[in-house]
């Protein structure tokens, strides 16, 4: 019986294991098996030829492979241009709320008040501060600024679809989850021009 030894590492401590090499479906199940696991396969040992030793380590990488690339549903992706700019328009938390207008400068995104019918004096004050894109996330990260209680939190946001805004705020180990509407430009002409009257 031909044996040999596979050491790896798991949370960098060494392991041993001695597989028969003979049977080369299981030496491939093992390998592949391990390579899952998120073991690193340092040696092989004894007995193995190295063109075997070559096509375990090949073959035991391709399930990982496979796994990080994720399931091939056989349908292509929607083509999703820009997500960094879904943020940028004109967003209301409800009917009568104020009305934020989230613009981008040198890379930095920002919020303000653009139009409020309860707190007119509110107009022009920046309550979404320093927000930038993280394309890995997909998301925006930042500050807001809260009027009432005259302090910053930060604050994560995403657009999952065109018309709606979810924005997440961290006060100590809290969350606070709060969904934004888009608001249409004609609407928001319509408004300032019924609040100048």
């Amino acid at each position: 019986m031909a044996t040999g030894v596979v050491i790896f590492l798991l949370h960098e401590r060494a392991f041993c294991e001695t597989i028969d090499l003979s049977r080369f479906a299981y030496c491939l199940h093992w390998v592949q098996a391990a390579t899952m696991k998120g073991l690193r396969l340092i040696l092989v040992l004894k007995e193995a030829s190295l063109a075997l030793i070559a096509a375990c380590l090949f073959l035991g990488s391709l399930p990982a492979l496979a796994y990080a690339s994720g399931p091939d549903s056989g349908d292509p992706e929607p083509i999703v241009l820009a997500n960094e700019s879904r943020i940028l328009g004109h967003w209301q938390r409800g009917e009568g709320e104020a009305i934020i207008e989230i613009s981008e400068r040198e890379g930095i995104y920002r919020g303000v008040i653009v139009w409020s019918q309860r707190r007119p004096e509110t107009v022009g004050i920046e309550v979404f501060r320093e927000l930038r894109y993280d394309p890995e996330e997909r998301e925006w990260h930042g500050r807001a600024y809260s009027i009432k209680r005259k302090r910053e939190v930060p604050i994560d946001i995403e657009v999952p679809k065109r018309d709606e805004l979810e924005l997440t705020a961290h006060i100590l180990i809290f969350k606070k989850d709060v969904d934004f509407k888009r608001v249409p430009n004609a609407q928001i002409a319509a408004r300032r021009a019924k609040s100048d009257l």
